[in-house]
């Protein structure tokens, strides 16, 4: 199965790229294997959706992690 990152945190552009994941992969443990912390760091994009941490991939998924922001 394959998936497309694109990322723009901070310090961490050069995950980008396309990933071979295992089936049945949950975005929690791909994120925990590219260095990423769940909702903390990172706000997660899958096909133009915001996902929960339970999101299963499918794939040709495409993962968008953005920068969360924070304030009132």
């Amino acid at each position: 199965m394959k998936v497309k990152v694109i990322s723009y945190l901070y310090g961490k552009t050069d995950i980008s790229g396309d990933y071979e994941i295992p089936n049945c992969c949950t975005i929690m443990s791909f994120l925990k294997k590219l260095g990423v912390s769940w909702d903390h760091e990172a706000l997660i994009v899958v096909n133009d959706v915001i996902v929960d941490e339970t999101y299963e991939l499918q794939n040709e998924d495409e993962v968008f992690l953005l920068t969360p922001i924070y304030g009132g």
